[in-house]
C-alpha cells in the first residue's frame, strides 16, 4: 500500500508518540521539550517549596513510605480510596481548582488571576471548556495530553489513571510562560449542568474526577451564576460532596455586577438558602459577591462588595506558598488515621475468628464482617475511644472483604499496625517541629507577589510621612480653636475636660483609652496642643476603618514627645483616663514638675 507525503508524516508522528509512551529511545520534537525542558513539572529553584525546608518535605516523605504506605498496599486501599502519594505530589506547588456551572466564568477567572492566557483557552456564554485542563508553567505555550505525562515521574497527578482511560483522554496539560505559574498551578474544569434537563451523560465519572482534584487542591473556587438559582441534580451532588473540603472552599457569586443593587441582595440570600438546603446544615461557608474580570463595573454602587471578595481571594492565594507545608502534613495525617482505622477493624475481626487459616478461616472472616455495626464497631468505640463519625462506612469494608482485598491470611500484620501507631503518637510531634516557624516562613518563603498579587497601592489609605502632615490637617480642621475652646490650663488639657468631646465620636471607651495612652507621653492624664492633634488624627483614622497602632511610629510623634520623655525620665503608672473618675483638682501640674 503506497502512502503520500502526508501519510508518511502522520506515520512519523505516531512513531515519535509511541517512543514517548514506551520511553524507548530519545524524545524528539515538541514532546521532548515538554518532557525534558522548561515545561516539566520539575520546578527547581523556582518552586514554591523553598530549599531551606527541603529536609521537612523529605522527612515527611520518608515517614510516609516507611510507616503508612506498606499498610495501604497490604489492604489495597487505593482500589477504594485515592491512590498512593507519589514523590511528585510532595514536591509540587500549590494547586487551585476552579469549578462551577457552564458559562459561569471559570476560565475568565483564571485569566484574570494569571493576567495572561494559556494555549487552548476558549470563552463563550454557555461554557466552552470540555476537558480538565491543568495549567502549569512552561518556557513556551504547549498543550500535552495527560496520557503522555503519566509516564513522567515529575507529574503530580498520575492518580488520574485510576479514573479510566476515558477520563485520561479528556484531561490535558497546558504549559505557558506565566510567572505566576512558577508558584501555583490551576485546574480548569468542564461546566456542571446548571438546570434540570441539561444533564448529559459522559464516558467517565465526572463527580469522581472533581473529587480527585478537590482532594489534591490547596484552594477550591466554587463559582455560581447570579442568573441561575435552579440547580440540577448533578449540581446538587457536587455541592453536597464539597462539604468535606470546607476549610479550602471559596464560594463566589460571580457576574454580580450585571445585577442591580435591588436584586443582588435577593440573589445572594437565595443562594445561601439553596446551599443550606442542599448541604443540610444551618451554617455554610461564606459566600462572596464578586465580579472576577477586567471589564468596568456596570453598577459602581456595589464596588465595595466586589473589592471585598477580590481582596479576600487574593489574600488567600498569596499565602498558599506558606500554607502548602501544613496542608501536606494534614493530608498525610488523614491518610494515616484512615489506614489505622481499617487496620483496627481488620485486627478486631481476625481476633473474633476461632480459626485463622485456610478455607474455614476465610469463611469465618467474611461471616464476622457481616456484624460490623453490632459487635465490631461498638467495641472499637469503647476500647479505643473512637467517635462513631470517624469510622468508615461499613458497606465499604464489607465490599472489600467480599472482593478479597481484605482477608484473614494476606492482610495487614501486627508490625504494620505498630508502625502506624508510632507515627500517630510520636512522629507527628517531630513533623510539626520540623515545619517552618513563623520567623523562618517570613524570611525564606515570602508572600506571593507576582502579577495581580503584589502589595496593594491604589485605594490604600496613605499614612503621613511625618508630623508636618498631621499639623497641616489640624489647621484645615481647626483643631487649634477646638483645643482652646476646651479651656486648657497653662497649655495642658486634662482628660476630664476632653471627655465629652471624645465621646461624641461614638468609639468604645477601650479604644479611646488606647488612643489617649499613645498620645500622652508621660501618662499624667494631660496632653499638650500637639498631643491633642495626634489624638484627633488617630480618632479620624480609626473612624475610616484603620487599626489603632500598638506603638507610635517615630515620624508621626509630636516634636515635644521626645523632650518630655527625657525630662520626665521614668514613666508613671497609667490609669485609663476615660474609665476613671474625674478628679476635682490637681495639686501639681506638669509645668511645675518640669521646673522642679
Amino acid at each position: 500500500m503506497l502512502l503520500g507525503n502526508e501519510g508518511k508524516g502522520v506515520i512519523d508522528q505516531l512513531n515519535r508518540h509511541l517512543r514517548c509512551l514506551t520511553c524507548k529511545g530519545p524524545f524528539s520534537g515538541e514532546i521532548k521539550a515538554a518532557m525534558e525542558g522548561g515545561v516539566s513539572f520539575g520546578y527547581g529553584g523556582a518552586s514554591s517549596c523553598n530549599r531551606n525546608f527541603a529536609n521537612a518535605t523529605e522527612f515527611l516523605k520518608d515517614l510516609y513510605k516507611e510507616k503508612i504506605l506498606p499498610a495501604e498496599q497490604a489492604m489495597k486501599l487505593q482500589l477504594v480510596y485515592s491512590g498512593h502519594l507519589t514523590d511528585a505530589e510532595f514536591e509540587s506547588p500549590p494547586m487551585i481548582l476552579v469549578i462551577g456551572q457552564g458559562g459561569v466564568g471559570k476560565t475568565t477567572t483564571i485569566r484574570y488571576l494569571m493576567n495572561d492566557t494559556y494555549p487552548g483557552m476558549a470563552f463563550g456564554p454557555d461554557g466552552t471548556t470540555e476537558t480538565f485542563t491543568i495549567v502549569a508553567y512552561g518556557d513556551y505555550p504547549l498543550v500535552v495530553s495527560a496520557e503522555t505525562l503519566l509516564h513522567d515521574q515529575k507529574f503530580p497527578y498520575s492518580g488520574i489513571s485510576s479514573l479510566g482511560s476515558e477520563f485520561v483522554n479528556k484531561c490535558v496539560t497546558a504549559f505557558t510562560p506565566c510567572p505566576l505559574l512558577k508558584h501555583i498551578n490551576f485546574v480548569d474544569t468542564p461546566g456542571i449542568a446548571a438546570c434540570r434537563g441539561e444533564e448529559k451523560g459522559s464516558d467517565y465519572d465526572f463527580q469522581a474526577a472533581l473529587a480527585f482534584f478537590a482532594e489534591k487542591a490547596d484552594l477550591i473556587l466554587f463559582l455560581f451564576d447570579a442568573f441561575t438559582m435552579n440547580f440540577s441534580n448533578e449540581m446538587k451532588r457536587v455541592i453536597f460532596s464539597m462539604q468535606q473540603y470546607e476549610e479550602k472552599l471559596f464560594i463566589i457569586l460571580n457576574k454580580a455586577d450585571k445585577v442591580d443593587l435591588a436584586e443582588v441582595g435577593n440573589v445572594h440570600c437565595s443562594l445561601i438558602w439553596q446551599l443550606g438546603h442542599i448541604m443540610k446544615r444551618r451554617e455554610i461557608p461564606p459566600v462572596f459577591i464578586g465580579s472576577l474580570w477586567e471589564s468596568p463595573f456596570q453598577h459602581p454602587d456595589l464596588r465595595e462588595y466586589y473589592e471585598c471578595a477580590q481582596q479576600a481571594l487574593l489574600k488567600a492565594i498569596r499565602t498558599l506558598p506558606r500554607s502548602v507545608h501544613v496542608r501536606r502534613l494534614n493530608d498525610v495525617i488523614k491518610r494515616a488515621k484512615l489506614v489505622n482505622m481499617h487496620a483496627l477493624i481488620v485486627k478486631e475481626i481476625r481476633n473474633k475468628c476461632l480459626i485463622k487459616k485456610g478455607l474455614i478461616g476465610r469463611y469465618l472472616f467474611k461471616k464476622m464482617a457481616e456484624h460490623l455495626e453490632k459487635t465490631i464497631y461498638p467495641k472499637l468505640i469503647m476500647v479505643h475511644k473512637i467517635s462513631s463519625k470517624n469510622l468508615p462506612n461499613s458497606d465499604i469494608i464489607k465490599s472489600m472483604i467480599r472482593a478479597g482485598h481484605l482477608s484473614i491470611d494476606n492482610c495487614i500484620t501486627d508490625e504494620m499496625v505498630s508502625l502506624l501507631e508510632e507515627f500517630l503518637s510520636n512522629d507527628i510531634t517531630e513533623l510539626v517541629a520540623s515545619l517552618p516557624k513563623d520567623s523562618q516562613v517570613m524570611l525564606f518563603i515570602p508572600l506571593l507577589k507576582a502579577g495581580r498579587f503584589g502589595d496593594p497601592v491604589v485605594g490604600v489609605s496613605c499614612e503621613p510621612e511625618n508630623w508636618c502632615v498631621i499639623n497641616l490637617e489640624a489647621k484645615s480642621r481647626h483643631w487649634k480653636e477646638l483645643f482652646y475652646s476646651l479651656n486648657p490650663q497653662r497649655g495642658l488639657l486634662h482628660w476630664s475636660k476632653a471627655r465629652d468631646h471624645l465621646n461624641s465620636y461614638n468609639l468604645p471607651l477601650p479604644v479611646l483609652d488606647q488612643i489617649w495612652r499613645l498620645a500622652d507621653a508621660d501618662f499624667d492624664g494631660m496632653v499638650s496642643k500637639d498631643e491633642f492633634y495626634l489624638i484627633l488624627w488617630l480618632i479620624h483614622r480609626t473612624l475610616n476603618g484603620n487599626k489603632v497602632p500598638d506603638i507610635l511610629e517615630e515620624q508621626i510623634k509630636p516634636p515635644t514627645h521626645l523632650r518630655k520623655m527625657q525630662q520626665n525620665g521614668k514613666m508613671k503608672k497609667f490609669i485609663p483616663p476615660c474609665c476613671s473618675k474625674p478628679q476635682s483638682s490637681k495639686k501639681k501640674c506638669r509645668l511645675t514638675q518640669t521646673l522642679k
